[in-house]
């Protein structure tokens, strides 16, 4: 056996920087600081066929693909607080009046001006006969790409007098159409 069991703690997000997302700058810091994040689950809707090959036998049918949402990461904040705030401006670019105080009217951007994919890749350390050929020393044996997505939720972030050693950590929720798995083999690629 050439391979072990998979860790969940080789992965890596990409989120690509575009006038969609309100030119993302913190892509770098989220491949190092994004703590978490969970490939949601995918199900087939099914509906009861009824004596379709022996009568009174009910058998299932597929009809549908179910994509559940939402995809969620977790993010080690720094000092500065850049992926909030690039996060914010994106969800900003989504409802363009939500910070305005004078205007309680909400009102939401078109969907094409602000979904764009966002990839995960996950990663596993190359064998020795590919790692001269890899980037870092990693092969990516699955890269999920979420279609047209787009931040839903930015979640609470906790701050505590008592918490001096402690960093600060929040989720952020994307909603997306549907998501597409491939094999890489070799990451040598963003």
């Amino acid at each position: 056996m050439f391979r072990g069991p998979a860790k969940p703690s080789l992965f890596r997000l990409s989120i690509p920087s575009s006038i969609k997302n309100a030119n993302f700058g913190a892509n770098e810091y989220l491949r190092l600081f994004c703590k978490s994040a969970t490939i949601p689950e995918i199900s087939l809707e099914t509906i009861g066929a009824n004596g379709q090959e022996r009568m009174g036998v009910v058998r299932q049918q597929p009809v549908g693909v179910v994509y559940a949402k939402p995809l969620t990461i977790t993010v080690i904040e720094r000092t500065d607080f850049i992926a909030y705030n690039n996060i914010k401006e994106w969800f900003d670019l989504i409802s363009p009046d939500a910070n305005d105080f004078l205007d309680l009217s909400h009102r939401m951007a078109y969907y094409d001006t602000y979904t764009c994919d966002i990839k995960l890749k996950k990663l596993e350390s190359a064998l020795e006969q590919n790692i001269r050929n890899t980037r870092d020393g990693y092969e990516s044996p699955l890269t999920v790409m979420f279609k047209n997505a787009f931040p839903t939720s930015i979640g609470s972030i906790s701050f505590d007098n008592e918490a001096q050693n402690s960093l600060v950590t929040y989720d952020v929720s994307f909603s997306y159409t549907t998501y597409t798995t491939q094999k890489d083999d070799i990451d040598n690629d963003d």
